[in-house]
């Protein structure tokens, strides 16, 4: 069953390394699917085997992906259509179906898929700052959506965390902590004396990242003074088009500093209003690179 993962983008998520955030059906990993019925040995296990019993009593085509660690993934039956669903309380999606599907078939499979998601994208799109997703089960042209909502409550299900190896991810943690605390070094010289470096790097399958945790009561003038003398992003690197190691910049609050994910509800509207003006300012170099390398017509 082919089944990809992404992070829906709303605006500001942590702001840097997220090549490396994920942790939600990616990655190698021995599956085995199994109809429902069938009982995984670990609490996120059990919760996707009762998601998938609460959908199926409404005849929603869900399966029981158990995986050899003892996790489970909720997938779809759905050969002939492709599927998405997607979360309000982290703003992850996943998707697939569709293996009978020629390439135009699968197009439009998507377009019809697209259409039925069409209002919630709205939704999403006009989401207060403070929330991060909508939920959406969509499969073909059918809108599950309703039922998914109440079986989501129901059972509590949580998507499996894909098994990393700890000296990989140790290594690549380790790679960003230190320019990360490189960056606040110069930090603290040019105006946030009080700034704390990033906690050190741990094998958890990514569920923390180093993290530089900003004051959310910085001011735009000193935030502006503080990037400038202290770039936040390897433009060299960049320019050269070479691979580029930039700092992991969040805030001091809940779901920005890197010791647990973003949830809708987790800051206050205020907060996340403030964090996107600061993501915002942060962003500024980056952008301007962007608008002058851009091609002249």
């Amino acid at each position: 069953m082919r089944r990809v993962t992404m992070l829906a983008v709303l605006g500001a998520t942590m702001l840097m390394a997220l090549g490396c955030s994920g942790g939600t059906g990616q990655g190698e990993v021995a599956t085995l699917a199994t109809p429902s019925g069938a009982v995984p040995n670990t609490e996120q296990g059990l919760g996707a085997a009762a998601m998938v019993d609460c959908l199926r009593r409404s005849d929603v085509p869900a399966v029981l992906e158990q995986w050899d660690d003892g996790q489970a993934a909720v997938v779809f039956d759905s050969p002939n259509a492709l599927w998405e669903m997607c979360r309000r309380d982290d703003g992850m999606c996943s998707g697939g179906g569709g293996e009978n599907l020629s390439d135009p078939s699968t197009v439009k499979s998507q377009e019809t898929l697209d259409l039925v998601a069409r209002p919630y994208m709205a939704e999403w799109a006009a989401l207060p700052p403070e929330r991060v997703g909508v939920d959406i089960l969509i499969i073909g042209d059918a809108d599950y959506t309703p039922v998914y909502e109440v079986c989501l409550a129901e059972s509590d299900y949580q998507v499996p965390i894909v098994p990393i190896n700890p000296a990989e991810e140790i290594a690549q943690e380790q790679a960003v902590a230190t320019r990360s605390n490189e960056w606040a070094a110069c930090a603290r010289e040019n105006g946030l004396a009080d700034l704390n470096d990033a906690d050190p790097p741990k094998a958890d399958d990514w569920r923390t990242t180093p993290t530089i945790a900003l004051p959310v009561d910085i001011s735009d003038t000193l935030l502006r003074a503080v990037i400038e003398a202290c770039p936040p992003f390897d433009l060299g690197a960049r320019e050269r088009k070479e691979p580029a190691v930039d700092p992991n910049l969040g805030f001091d609050v809940p779901g920005w500093d890197g010791r647990g994910k973003l949830l809708s509800g987790a800051v206050d509207r205020e907060t996340s209003v403030r964090i996107s003006e600061l993501v915002d300012i942060i962003y500024e170099p980056l952008e301007r690179f962007f608008e002058e390398s851009a091609p002249s017509e």
